[in-house]
């Protein structure tokens, strides 16, 4: 009989321990379901297309092992996954956030000049589709940034660039530029120049080829890449769109068999192109064709991307290399575009695809960064020193 009961006696104990076990089980299971639960929603809006953002959560306190979770562990990690939610922004999800930089800009010695470089803040920096349709022009104190097939509108400040709007294309475009009533005008090589309209519709004109515009008189220049003729458009008559009216005459350029680009600085007209050495220079005209200056050296790198002249002299941009120049076109000095990027404080090669001239002494640089391997985004700089 004593037997009997002491193996009752055991059983029970045995049936009992299991049950508490099971019991400690589930409650773990359900405790790891709601931590589970919660850091979903902490992150659900908040992923980053940054690396680095995603990075941030490897030293958090969800990765212990811990089995028991205290009240004041729970605290602490409700703390700190709404400091994680409150530094995280959400806005603007079609467009890359601004990746918080990891070296700043720096300056280097260009041929006795010392650059430097400070960004330029920037609302929603644009995803690039194709670096070579990035162009902007700035006419008064609106920045018109085109990307392809859409026309982002910003309000150039010291503060930076406050965005306005987006307008949509129906076409690409590679080039932008604006005359001296502010009318913006759209050009793609062979294919028609287009006017920009205020409601943002697009008007088709005769013409084609890339347009070219000064910003003090009814003057244009137009041309095809890899030719040598450029069509010339000059009126006399005050007119909104002066290219309408505009006397058309063919000019050829006398120094190069292929222009690549041609810019409107101030009194002056800078061509880029090449010659029969497939050298790639750039020619300084005034307003009435006589060449005034000539590169003494060709641009390193390939092509010309922009041109600007300040009181020193020429800026030349070619992919990430850059150069400066005397106004007699005699040859400063030149970068490799490792130093571009030391220039902007950047990890990755910079391509700078337009430079302008500022009044307070700057040049503005419009630049297509790599964020992550073939995906970029646009950047601007005010370089100093030149």
């Amino acid at each position: 009989m004593k037997r009997k009961i002491i193996f009752s006696i055991i059983s029970l104990s045995i049936i009992l321990s299991l049950v508490g076990c099971q019991s400690a089980s589930n409650g773990n299971t359900t405790e790891a379901k709601k931590r589970s639960d919660t850091d979903s929603a902490v992150f659900s809006d908040t992923d980053s297309i940054f690396d680095s953002d995603k990075e941030k959560t490897s030293d958090s306190p969800r990765d212990t092992d811990e089995a028991i979770i205290t009240d004041d562990d729970k605290k602490e990690l409700a703390s700190a996954d709404m400091e994680e939610t409150s530094d995280t922004n959400t806005e603007g999800a079609d467009e890359p956030e601004e990746e918080e930089d990891n070296i700043s800009p720096s300056s280097i010695d260009l041929g006795g000049y010392t650059l430097s470089a400070e960004k330029v803040s920037v609302d929603n920096p644009l995803k690039i589709t194709d670096r070579d349709s990035l162009d902007c022009v700035l006419s008064g104190d609106s920045l018109y940034v085109l990307n392809n097939r859409s026309v982002t509108v910003y309000t150039l400040s010291d503060s930076g660039a406050e965005k306005i709007n987006t307008i949509r294309l129906d076409s690409n475009y590679k080039k932008i530029d604006a005359d001296p009533y502010g009318q913006i005008y759209l050009s793609n090589d062979i294919f028609n120049i287009a006017q920009l309209n205020d409601d943002g519709t697009v008007t088709e004109l005769d013409e084609t080829g890339y347009l070219a515009l000064s910003k003090v008189m009814d003057y244009g220049l137009s041309f095809f890449n890899g030719e040598k003729e450029i069509t010339k458009f000059r009126s006399e008559d005050d007119s909104d769109i002066f290219i309408e009216n505009a006397d058309e005459t063919e000019v050829t350029d006398s120094v190069f068999d292929s222009v690549s680009d041609i810019e409107f600085v101030g009194n002056h007209v800078l061509v880029g192109g090449t010659s029969d050495e497939k050298n790639t220079r750039v020619a300084v005209y005034d307003y009435e064709g006589d060449l005034l200056a000539v590169t003494d050296n060709k641009v390193e790198g390939k092509g010309i991307d922009s041109m600007t002249e300040t009181d020193s002299g020429l800026m030349v941009s070619s992919l990430g290399n850059l150069s400066v120049w005397n106004s007699d076109g005699t040859e400063i000095a030149q970068t490799k575009s490792s130093e571009t990027a030391k220039l902007f404080g950047s990890e990755n090669p910079v391509r700078i695809s337009k430079l302008i001239a500022m009044d307070d002494g700057s040049v503005l640089a419009l630049c297509s960064e790599e964020t992550e391997k073939d995906k970029y985004q646009s950047t601007m700089y005010r370089i100093y020193g030149f």
